[in-house]
């Protein structure tokens, strides 16, 4: 059998692209054929080796290989270690960790089927190969821009000479004749990318448009109510590490799903808690995976209608107390918080009510009854008096929460109706007890990190305008109404909320997937035909691209010189592992990494690179592994992690002072991974908040009143002075606005519900161009029976999900296990519209979602209303069977 050079396997690369565009299950079909003969003929020419190779052929075992610790860059929060056996500089197999046997005390870190298909994400059909310019776009702007081809037009190959000197040319005219704000930074600016972090600060800022599009209203002051905001992500160290959960006697999940949307540890840590006994109750509106795998008890709860059904366990639970008289933990309620009721009122409080006043009735007349929450919720009353009593004080209770609870306008205050029920039977601050948000790298696990990378060496940067409070970007529009504002030219202000117009003239992508991951894409792409000029740096071809002027060929992780700090925070470790992957390819084709796109504009636009970025990337990646450190066993002080001597520095090329650690150099990068065991009895132990809980006097939180703050003066000016469509109370309650409470969905209009669950074919955005997962996940649309057999609708039917701000098209997926009155948008699909028939037939979700944040910051995807109806063409192209877009007039 003959072996797979890399030469061979950027051939194939040329043949997967030309199945995608004959129209090609996407990576399905890679051979050579009569469709694609001619593009076989031209790799052949080129010297690309045998052509008739499969991406995924079969190889020889006997081939010349090794097994290479790779970077898994999905943004889900599994937090896996993945390895590629590599030949001849190509990965030709994945698989996952198997260091050690799999325990309890050192668990395997293992990948999902996103990570294990991470190689056709990298090296797939769509992989942008070289610089590239939209074909009627000339620097300029105005008529020269013809932003209305984008999305239609052809594109040109151009030389990266060609490709710096046309970008430089026209963000140095946009700058002087609009300002440094005319660019609207379209990626995550708080992730280390060289372009936000240093190079458009150093131009002067840019423009990012406010919003949070993960967290909810949990992102609403938490750090004024008390609750835990570590690094701007709230709950990162909010609840307990996996061995206290397992002291619980009940574990309450309110929404979610780590079976798919983080199916590493975070789901693991919950199978063990199953195994061990521990009852599970499942709060949401579908039953679903997690639910199933822990056989939880489950509670229905309608989108949007969360704060309701915590309001009234809030009140039956003040009941039950009333009749028995020991469920709530009292002196704990009034020793740590403040605001409860009218006898513990904070100091700075400017409105009578608080959140036992408001359950009671005492406002409006309505007390929040079980059967007043089960007519909005859809839950059954008897099922709220039952868990009022379970989460009394009498059992140990962990309480977890999803992000996507608070996704939606009712939300509002929900963080201080959970904060409220958990200090009502003191579930916080104990071994088994605890409450908050979870997901990501922390889910189920939180602490301190037991491994933590090396500090690395950096120059003296920029020094940051201030443009915001902040730093250096203006804060734009609000981010869900930035596309309809960006293309109408005035919206609601990132801050105030005020309509102004904002002058911008740019839209720069580097990071993240912002026109498909922010409501209303189809203003979005208008927003795009807009601008004078949209540059997106990538290594596919992904919408942010498909929409732009001039496209340069980013390098993947995966590359040598990638530059690994934009995501080496944020996804290369749990609590208690640390990844650190290899690099294992120059990068392909005329690629690039990010750091060095940055380095040549910056030179280009007559900034001093080499003092923006001193010192080499591979020099600051060793520092990241020379410098870790561990936790010893005592639990407090940290010490180095690796063994490493002046010699083998000075074999390596590197800088730096050898030490002895806990690991040889050498045996760490070829493992990729450092992992600290558990056991019983360790000193490795978290439990949050316990100082406070403990001493409140004299460890009290950083809150006006120094306790948990269950009416909070400070947050809900700081939210009411945001020019919000909804008033915020100083307390938690239910938020009558979106969902539920839409009246288009009480005329029938658009009657059902939407949620957006995360999805093991998709990370957010990311992989949604990938063949195996397209062909392994279909693309639905969850349809409960009932709501499916009124509209006469059946499994695998084609549909239509419409909305007042768009139409798409899905696979209904017809189920038992979801409520009636409500549809499941699995987020992240790549929009391709149709814009003569005016429906996005890719099916992105947020081509219905609405275009508005009436309650806050974040981004209230969940407000979203529909209507499903069976499709009229069934043989339309789902993405199972879709040809990937590629970019017309490049071979």
């Amino acid at each position: 059998m003959k072996s797979i050079s890399r030469r061979s396997f950027v051939g194939a690369s040329a043949l997967a692209a030309a199945a995608m565009t004959a129209g090609c299950a996407p990576e399905s079909s890679v051979t050579a054929s009569d469709t694609a003969s001619e593009t076989a003929a031209s790799a052949e020419a080129e010297g690309a080796g045998s052509t008739n190779w499969r991406i995924d052929a079969e190889f020889d075992d006997a081939q010349a290989g090794e097994w290479v610790p790779v970077s898994c860059w999905t943004s889900c929060g599994g937090r896996c270690l993945l390895k590629a056996y590599v030949v001849d500089g190509m990965p030709m197999r994945i698989k996952t960790d198997d260091i050690e046997e799999d325990s309890f005390d050192n668990f395997q870190n293992r990948a999902c089927p996103r990570g294990r298909a991470q190689r056709m994400h990298a090296f797939g059909a769509d992989r942008i190969k070289y610089p590239m310019k939209r074909k009627n776009w000339q620097p300029g702007g105005g008529e020269n821009a013809h932003g209305e081809l984008r999305g239609k037009d052809e594109w040109e190959r151009i030389s990266w000479d060609e490709a710096f000197d046309l970008c430089a040319t026209e963000i140095k005219r946009i700058v002087d004749e609009y300002g440094p704000m005319a660019i609207n930074y379209a990626g995550i600016p708080f992730y280390n990318c060289a372009v936000a972090q240093t190079l458009l600060p150093a131009l002067g800022g840019y423009t990012w448009n406010l919003g949070f599009t993960s967290y909810g209203s949990w992102t609403s002051e938490p750090d004024a109510i008390g609750i835990d905001n570590t690094a701007g992500e709230p709950g990162t160290m909010g609840t307990n590490d996996r061995l206290s959960m397992l002291q619980s006697d009940l574990i309450v999940l309110h929404g979610n799903n780590p079976v798919h949307a983080a199916a590493g540890s975070p789901a693991l840590h919950l199978m063990r808690a199953h195994e061990a006994g521990i009852p599970f109750v499942f709060i949401g509106p579908d039953y679903n995976p997690t639910a199933a795998m822990l056989e939880a008890r489950w509670i229905p709860v309608r989108p949007t209608t969360d704060a309701a059904f915590l309001s009234a366990v809030i009140y039956e639970l003040l009941q039950a107390d009333g009749e028995s008289g020991d469920l709530i933990d009292w002196d704990f309620l009034y020793s740590h918080t403040v605001g409860f009721d009218d006898d513990h009122m904070p100091d700075d409080a400017k409105l009578k009510e608080n959140v036992r006043g408001y359950v009671e009735g005492a406002y409006d007349d309505t007390p929040k009854t079980a059967e007043w929450a089960a007519d909005i919720c859809g839950c059954s009353a008897d099922d709220i008096r039952w868990y009022a009593e379970q989460v009394g004080r009498q059992n140990k209770v962990s309480m977890y929460y999803a992000y996507s609870i608070a996704r939606n306008s009712a939300a509002a205050t929900l963080p201080q109706l959970a904060l409220t029920l958990a200090c009502m039977g003191a579930h916080v601050g104990a071994d088994g007890q605890q409450f908050g948000p979870t997901y990501h790298f922390f889910a189920h696990n939180c602490g301190p990190n037991l491994v933590q990378p090396g500090e690395m060496r950096a120059g003296e940067g920029v020094e940051l305008p201030q443009n915001s409070p902040f730093g250096a970007f203006d804060t734009g529009y609000r981010a869900a109404s930035s596309w309809k504002a960006m293309a109408e030219g005035h919206g609601p202000d990132g801050q105030t909320g005020k309509d102004v117009t904002k002058e911008m003239r740019m839209i720069w992508c580097e990071s993240g997937g912002y026109l498909t991951s922010q409501p209303d894409v189809n203003n979005g792409i208008k927003a795009f035909r807009k601008m004078d000029f949209v540059l997106t740096q990538a290594f596919n071809f992904k919408p942010e691209a498909q929409f732009s002027d001039i496209v340069l060929p980013a390098s993947t992780p995966w590359e040598y010189g990638y530059d690994q700090l934009a995501f080496q925070q944020y996804k290369q470790f749990n609590r208690e592992s640390f990844f650190f992957p290899k690099a294992f390819s120059e990068p392909l084709f005329e690629s690039k990494p990010d750091v060095e796109i940055a380095k040549e504009l910056a030179k280009r636009l007559g900034l001093d690179a080499e003092a923006l970025w001193p010192y080499p990337e591979e020099q600051r990646q060793f520092e990241r592994i020379l410098n870790a450190t561990v936790c010893d066993e005592d639990g407090v002080t940290y010490k180095p992690l690796v063994s490493i001597t002046q010699e083998r520095i000075e074999e390596l090329g590197f800088e730096g002072e050898a030490h002895e650690g806990v690991i040889d150099y050498d045996e760490l990068r070829e493992r990729g991974v450092y992992h600290v065991a558990r056991k019983e009895g360790d000193n490795y132990g978290y439990i949050a908040y316990k100082d406070f809980v403990d001493d409140p006097e004299g460890h009290p939180l950083k809150t006006a009143s120094g306790k948990w703050e269950l009416y909070c003066q400070t947050a809900a000016d700081a939210e009411n002075g945001k020019g919000l469509m909804v008033e915020i109370k100083p307390y938690g309650c239910l938020t009558e606005f979106g969902g539920y409470f839409d009246e288009k969905r009480a005329s029938g209009e658009f009657p059902l519900m939407v949620y957006e669950p995360h999805y093991l074919r998709r990370a957010h955005t990311t992989h949604d161009n990938v063949g195996w997962l397209r062909q392994a996940f279909k693309n639905p649309v969850y349809l409960s029976a009932a709501d499916a057999a009124e509209r006469d609708i059946e499994n695998g039917d084609i549909v239509e999900v419409e909305s007042s701000t768009g139409k798409i098209l899905r696979i209904a997926s017809v189920v038992e296990t979801l409520m009636p009155g409500c549809v499941g948008l699995p987020h992240g699909s790549w929009p391709e519209v149709n814009e003569e028939k005016g429906v996005d037939e890719n099916g992105c979700e947020n081509s219905v979602t609405v275009n508005y944040q009436a309650a806050g910051w974040y981004n209230s995807y969940h407000d979203t209303v529909v209507e499903v109806r069976k499709h009229d063409d069934q043989s339309v192209p789902m993405a199972d069977e879709r040809p990937l877009v590629a970019p017309a007039g490049i071979e």
